[in-house]
C-alpha cells in the first residue's frame, strides 16, 4: 500500500529552523537583502530578528540593530 506525505503550508517555522536561529545560523526573509554602506542587512525568515551578512550564505544576528529602531 503506498503512502503519500502532504505538506501544509504553515507559518510557524520547523524545529528546525528553530535550531538554526537558536545557534545563529539564520536565513534572509526570500533570499533578500539591502547593502546598508557597510554589509547586507535583512530579517530572518525564521524569527524575523535583524541579521547580516557575514559571508557569502553565512547570517549572523545583527546586535547592533534592535526591534523597531532599524530600516528593515
Amino acid at each position: 500500500m503506498a503512502r503519500t506525505l502532504t505538506r501544509t503550508a504553515s507559518k510557524s517555522p520547523s524545529a528546525t529552523a528553530r535550531l538554526l536561529c537558536l545557534v545563529n545560523r539564520h536565513q534572509p526573509v526570500g533570499r533578500r537583502a539591502d547593502w546598508d554602506g557597510a554589509s547586507y542587512i535583512s530579517r530572518c525568515e525564521h524569527c524575523q530578528a535583524p541579521i547580516f551578512r557575514l559571508k557569502k550564505g553565512k547570517w549572523r544576528r545583527d546586535r547592533r540593530r534592535r526591534g523597531g529602531q532599524d530600516r528593515l
